[in-house]
């Protein structure tokens, strides 16, 4: 979790609380994933960290990308949790370039890990 006035910082090496101002909490990894991927960021890894454990108490809200990562977070906070599904089908409306560019309300947004 971090607020806009938050540097970034790399919370694997440099763990600290995101303690500044509200915020929301959006979570990728899912529980259950094999020691293999990315183990270090799973959320039963999380909930052991003390400054996550610190940033919780200034969450409003969570996201995730699925209803059985909802359904656990749900068990594991206090607060609401929006879950968000990503597409997985093959859309007839496609991205353009030209279309962007020439929308006046552009927004973007990324779905990665890392």
């Amino acid at each position: 979790m971090r607020s806009r006035n938050t540097p970034l910082v790399n919370p694997i090496e440099n763990p600290r609380p995101c303690t500044d101002s509200l915020g929301s909490a959006f979570f990728t990894i899912p529980t259950n994933m094999p020691p293999w991927f990315i183990a270090s960021q799973s959320p039963q890894r999380l909930w052991t960290n003390e400054p996550f454990q610190e940033s919780l108490h200034f969450c409003l809200g969570a996201f995730c990308l699925s209803e059985y990562h909802k359904q656990w977070l749900e068990k594991h906070l206090n607060v609401p949790v929006v879950s968000l599904l990503h597409p997985t089908v093959v859309r007839e409306k496609k991205f353009s370039i030209e279309a962007f560019h020439l929308n006046p309300d552009k927004k973007l947004s990324k779905s990665a890990i890392g």
